[in-house]
């Protein structure tokens, strides 16, 4: 029991923490005042997650299997901690109370159980854990319409996600009678009823909702785009991140992706998130927008590595979705700092930004030039490793659309950049303050996406010990 016990610490102090802001809130009352008590002791405790994940030394499983806790789980419940740190510190204001901190931690505990999820149900269960709270922090400005909208759109396409998900599972059940990934894996090997496959199919459309793969995607430009910016961060780096790792243990462990022909679904899924991403990217002139189908771009070159199912795309899939969780959410801060207030969200916004904010248009250029993969930035590192994975398992075709696509998205990311740098301000256009707890939000992002890229080798090197345990 004792052994339970520890391999659930992570998960168990997450979820404490959520009543934490809940409680200082009520101690504080109405008067906040500039100290944002509930904010700091969320990201404090995040950060005693983060700890927690990182010195964890003892693997094992629970309950048959359905909870699995290894390295893998252990490096990404880490960067999910990591992630709601962030948005916490980002969210350190008046406008955002004890529910907001309670409700991003909740989500959390959802995404931590995601990942250490061995079994069907228990996938479903966290998924549902996960995305709940999310609902109502997509339309937690209560102000804003376009808030409450990406509330509705967000429930209706995670509901339908779920159902598909639950509906998949049991025509598994109904075929092999366990939703077990270990005895799925065996018993998929062997000769099965057709409508196994077909459950397969179902689940793996389930995850395409989750980490919004074209055709699946057409819920999160609008959810994104009326979601409060550190909501809209945390949904697009966090919930996302949790759904491929999810998807990476289910094919590996469950359907046995490396030795079947379901690479090739996954190959045609990222062939058409990568080449619808970048071009309706192209023509957005709403930078949440922008950002929205830029990330629906990131999940094609993810994908690549997904579809190639070996160590290698595992290590890819590591060392990327956590430089992409850094850029992502600094780039969608920077959003929040620059045109939140006001609700303008437009490129002509961003006129001169480089005068009125110097520090803050340096960091979101940055930001921008990581996710397109210029070296020396982070995101360059990930996407060479992107790409060799997808060269050794011999998808050659995919890895020459991912650089055809890397090449396209500098164009709409260099647009901003012009806008910033180029372009004058607007008459009258005020200088633009961010608050302390923001910066430094923000300060983390810039560090760790230029550390990541000057100095890849240990980052690689973990991301290496990951891939190891899944295989």
């Amino acid at each position: 029991m004792h052994a339970d016990w520890w391999l659930l610490r992570p998960h168990i102090v997450m979820a404490c923490l959520g009543f934490v802001p809940l409680i200082a809130q009520m101690v504080q009352g109405e008067r906040r005042g500039k100290l944002p008590v509930a904010a700091w002791l969320s990201a404090l405790g995040c950060a005693v997650v983060v700890y927690l994940c990182a010195t964890s030394n003892r693997w094992g499983s629970l309950w048959n299997g359905m909870f699995v806790w290894d390295a893998y789980s252990a490096f990404f419940c880490a960067l999910f901690a990591l992630v709601a740190l962030l948005v916490c510190l980002a969210a350190a204001d008046d406008k955002y109370g004890g529910e907001f901190f309670a409700l991003t931690l909740l989500s959390s505990v959802g995404m931590m159980f995601m990942v250490t999820s061995g079994n069907l149900l228990m996938l479903y269960l966290s998924l549902e854990l996960s995305t709940i709270p999310l609902f109502v922090l997509a339309g937690y400005d209560k102000s804003r319409r376009r808030s409450g909208e990406a509330s509705f759109k967000f429930l209706a396409a995670a509901g339908t996600a779920s159902a598909v998900l639950l509906f998949g599972a049991s025509w598994v059940y109904g075929a092999v009678g366990t939703t077990s990934y270990d005895a799925l894996h065996r018993m998929l090997a062997t000769s099965v009823p057709a409508y196994a496959w077909a459950g397969v199919v179902l689940v793996i459309g389930a995850f395409g909702f989750k980490i919004a793969a074209a055709p699946f995607h057409l819920w999160a430009p609008d959810v994104y785009e009326g979601a409060p910016s550190p909501v809209t961060a945390f949904l697009s780096t966090a919930s996302k991140a949790a759904g491929f790792v999810a998807l990476m243990r289910w094919l590996i462990m469950g359907a046995g992706l490396a030795s079947s022909s379901w690479v090739n679904l996954i190959v045609a899924l990222a062939a058409i998130t990568l080449i619808l991403g970048n071009l309706v990217a192209l023509v957005q002139t709403n930078v949440k927008r922008l950002l929205a189908y830029s990330g629906i771009a990131h999940a094609g070159f993810i994908l690549i590595a997904v579809a190639a199912g070996t160590q290698l795309g595992t290590t890819a899939v590591a060392i990327y979705l956590l430089l992409y969780a850094f850029a992502n959410v600094g780039a969608f801060l920077c959003v929040y700092s620059v045109s939140e207030r006001n609700e303008d969200h437009s490129l002509a916004s961003y006129d001169g930004l480089s005068r009125r904010a110097p520090k803050l248009a340096f960091a979101f250029l940055i930001f921008l030039l990581s996710l397109a993969g210029i070296p020396p930035l982070a995101g360059f590192v990930g996407k060479w490793y992107l790409f060799m994975a997808g060269m050794e398992s011999g998808l050659w075709g995919l890895v020459l659309l991912g650089a055809i696509a890397s090449t396209v998205s500098l164009y709409y990311y260099l647009v901003v950049a012009k806008r910033m740098y180029i372009h004058a301000p607007p008459e009258g256009a005020q200088e633009i303050t961010v608050s302390r707890p923001l910066s430094l939000s923000i300060g983390i992002c810039v560090l760790m996406t230029a550390v990541i890229g000057l100095y890849p080798l240990p980052w690689i090197e973990l991301a290496r010990q990951v891939g190891a345990a899944l295989h």
